[in-house]
């Protein structure tokens, strides 16, 4: 996806400004520490503040997930990333944010404008609440791809960016959104 391919010309620039990782044999336990301190000193946010953790372990993601491809094609013997498991923090939140009954209730209860563009936003957002798709899968999304089952229409797929099947179903609120289209 053009996101994710975005994701890693930019860790590449990255690296290229760090200088000390240009070959294969640059790529050592050392130097990857090296490169966290020097993510977390050098590297600032649109605010002008330093970047998140969060922000330094997708790097990281980046940087392991082409050393695979690069150990799976015998570039590299080992990839360093195996011996630096749970080395690197995710990111600064503990839990997983959700809306409220409360806050669901808000978004559904708004009324944009009719035929604009914030009521085709709120309609997609709800969209998505309610069918429990990512925003690339919801805009995959194809009513044919759906069964009625039980007089429900049910859908078992596998999700565009990691391939992990799921099962989706229209709940009334998205039949609603549907008829509105």
């Amino acid at each position: 996806r053009e996101g994710t391919l975005k994701h890693y010309r930019t860790m590449l620039l990255r690296l290229q400004d760090f200088g000390l990782m240009r070959k294969w044999n640059d790529l050592t336990v050392e130097n990857i520490y090296k490169w966290d301190a020097w993510l977390h000193r050098n590297l600032k946010n649109k605010k002008n503040e330093m970047i998140s953790d969060g922000a330094v372990y997708n790097y990281h993601k980046c940087l392991k997930a082409i050393l695979n491809r690069a150990k799976l094609f015998d570039r590299i013997k080992d990839n360093p990333y195996d011996r630096l498991r749970g080395k690197f923090k995710r990111g600064d939140s503990e839990r997983i944010d959700f809306l409220t009954d409360e806050e669901v209730s808000a978004i559904e209860s708004l009324h944009p404008v009719a035929g604009s563009k914030m009521e085709k936003v709120r309609d997609f957002f709800v969209f998505q609440m309610w069918t429990g798709l990512s925003y690339s899968d919801a805009l995959n999304f194809s009513i044919n791809d759906y069964k009625l089952i039980d007089g429900v229409y049910k859908h078992t797929g596998e999700r565009i960016k990691t391939g992990v099947s799921y099962v989706s179903q229209l709940l009334p609120p998205v039949v609603d959104i549907l008829s509105k289209y």
